[in-house]
């Protein structure tokens, strides 16, 4: 790959196939592949972004991406995308039932490609070092059907466990609780496994760097570092509740103590960008939809703020790694955001809110 390629949104149907010609074709034997999904974040949702961060008339990170095309979120069995659905035929590239985590509803699933598995996967079997990360728990969808899969997402602790056992060389989010066994206390809360497994100290034996703090990933020299384990949270690193209920019990938006989805990536680009024969990494900032289903308005600009600045970091790495493909886009516009007749100052009055 020669140059650079830039998608706002993609046709979803297609995604799996640009990621295959990406990551296995024969002639590129060296490319990378970012796909970032700031979930529930449509087209008003950044344009809210841009209003808040830089005026209506600047310019964030997501304006500065190359081309746009249509992304066409409908599911198998409806109009509307779920989250397990949607992220399934991102990782798959067919429709699926909306009921769907790496499976076509209840049955096995292959790629677009014929490949019995997922995009992540396919890149895997053929020598790509491969990564994930995500602001939410382990077992979000946007990232999780890459490297798992189910008859139900509710089944967090089959799918926490076939992600830690993928030999995925980065992993970063929250979720230890799905990790370590019931009542087994961790560094941010107990366990709640039923099958006694301590998944961490098995990532351990493994070969895995364990981190659970922005302060200690800070402190890692990551160009030694194999493999990354990132556990942030007990469950996400972010509080998705209502203004008036976060108010009420003096809590954040986000963990103080979690590095930011933009650290996160940075971070995992510098581990992967390492393997001689490229990479795939899917990155996800959850915060984005689980604010706006919340109804919270400062908790989605806020996540929106966090995507952008993930842009900026994956461009900055393009102009030093020229064979990377960026592709982003949402399965679905949550909340159904819409700005309203603001007031100029509006943004400036959110920043000192901040």
């Amino acid at each position: 790959m020669k140059h650079r390629v830039l998608f706002h949104a993609v046709l979803v149907i297609t995604v799996a196939v640009w990621l295959v010609s990406i990551c296995i074709a024969e002639e590129v034997k060296t490319g990378n592949v970012i796909f970032i999904h700031p979930d529930g974040a449509g087209l008003n949702s950044w344009n809210a972004c841009r209003i808040i961060k830089v005026g209506p008339d600047g310019e964030i990170a997501w304006d500065r991406l190359l081309h746009i095309g249509i992304y066409r979120g409908h599911m198998k069995d409806g109009l509307t995308a779920t989250s397990h659905g949607g992220a399934t035929t991102h990782a798959y590239g067919v429709k699926v039932p909306a009921d769907s985590y790496g499976m076509h509803g209840k049955k096995t699933l292959k790629a677009l490609s014929g490949f019995s598995g997922s995009i992540m996967q396919e890149a895997q079997k053929v020598g790509k070092a491969v990564g994930i990360v995500n602001s939410g728990n382990i077992g979000e969808p946007g990232t999780g059907v890459f490297l798992a899969s189910a008859p139900s997402r509710l089944e967090i602790e089959k799918i926490a466990e076939q992600v830690m056992t993928s030999g995925a060389q980065v992993i970063l989010s929250g979720g230890e609780k799905y990790l370590l066994p019931d009542r087994k206390q961790g560094f941010h809360g107990k366990g709640v496994r039923k099958d006694g497994r301590d998944l961490i100290e098995d990532a351990k034996t493994e070969g895995y760097t364990v981190v659970y703090t922005r302060k200690q990933l800070e402190k890692l020299d990551l160009e030694k570092v194999e493999k990354l384990l990132g556990i942030f949270a007990a469950n996400d690193t972010y509080n998705d509740l209502t203004e008036e209920l976060l108010d009420a019990a003096n809590l954040p938006l986000y963990a103080l103590e979690a590095p930011t989805f933009s650290q996160m990536v940075s971070a995992a680009l510098r581990v992967l960008s390492k393997h001689p024969e490229g990479f795939l990494l899917i990155a996800e900032e959850e915060g984005s939809d689980n604010f706006g289903n919340a109804n919270n308005a400062y908790g989605v600009l806020e996540a929106l703020q966090r995507a952008d600045a993930s842009y900026d970091v994956v461009l900055k790495f393009i102009e030093r790694n020229a064979n990377t493909l960026l592709v982003t886009t949402s399965d679905s516009d949550a909340g159904g955001l819409q700005v309203v007749c603001p007031a100029l100052s509006s943004g400036e009055q959110f920043r000192q809110d901040k």
